[in-house]
């Protein structure tokens, strides 16, 4: 058991998109195996941990994603803070992201709204709204 625990140390500490070719979608699909392989083996990862490594592990469009969703919950006290909804944030970003792996590279990811351009394609979080 202590060797399965340390090799998903090990993988934990090592993932990032980057690993799966720049592929966000088999990134958090991987994040998502190792919570629960953690979970059978009798180990509770805090969400903030897990959250730091998606928002760190993520490409940059996507990260910032998350950082304009935490801006936003940040400015509704009504929100719950969104490090506490790990489950909720990478069902959204998978939501929005090509199922197949040969157009994952493709993805345009996450558009910035201007603040002076509306753009009807840009993706929004639906955690926030």
């Amino acid at each position: 058991m202590e060797i399965c625990r340390a090799r998903l140390s090990k993988e934990f500490n090592d993932i990032t998109a980057a690993t799966y070719g720049g592929s966000s979608r088999s990134f958090i699909e991987r994040l998502l195996a190792i919570h629960v392989e953690y979970i059978r083996l009798g180990y509770e990862v805090p969400n903030f941990i897990l959250f730091d490594k998606l928002l760190n592990g993520l490409t940059k469009g996507w990260s910032s994603f998350v950082k304009d969703c935490m801006d936003h919950v940040a400015k509704n006290d009504n929100t719950r803070p969104l490090e506490d909804n790990f489950l909720d944030l990478c069902k959204d970003i998978l939501l929005r992201l090509p199922l197949d792996n040969k157009n994952a590279n493709a993805a345009t990811g996450y558009l910035k709204n201007d603040k002076n351009i509306k753009d009807k394609n840009a993706k929004e979080c639906n955690y926030c709204h």
